[in-house]
């Protein structure tokens, strides 16, 4: 099920029945309005990594795969090394996507 923000995919994962085999996000998402990350608001607009995190806080068993185009400077920025996380660089065929190792562990401490 395709979200539009990272707003909309908190709220799918919350609420969703069933369950959820994969979470693919962009690193970078820009938000469409201004959104305080605040204990008031329980659906901000996040980046992608932080939506990940969040997502896994709700959903244990979730798989997430990361994507970017601009991997290394993107991925330092989260202080991320190439192999850490799952991740497939954009532009990518759907194929490749069948063929990236998705599920390792996100670290909750962010």
């Amino acid at each position: 099920m395709p979200a539009t923000n990272s707003s909309e995919g908190l709220k799918f994962c919350k609420d969703h029945p069933g369950p959820i085999h994969l979470l693919l996000t962009d690193l970078v998402m820009s938000p469409p309005d201004c959104s305080f990350v605040s204990g008031d608001n329980e659906f901000p607009n996040v980046h992608g990594y932080e939506l990940a995190v969040r997502a896994l806080r709700m959903r244990i068993d979730l798989r997430v795969t990361l994507m970017s185009g601009n991997i290394d400077q993107e991925l330092a920025g989260y202080g991320i090394r190439r192999g850490d996380l799952p991740f497939v660089p954009k532009p990518f065929e759907p194929r490749s996507l069948c063929h990236t190792r998705a599920g390792a562990q996100i670290p909750l401490h962010y």
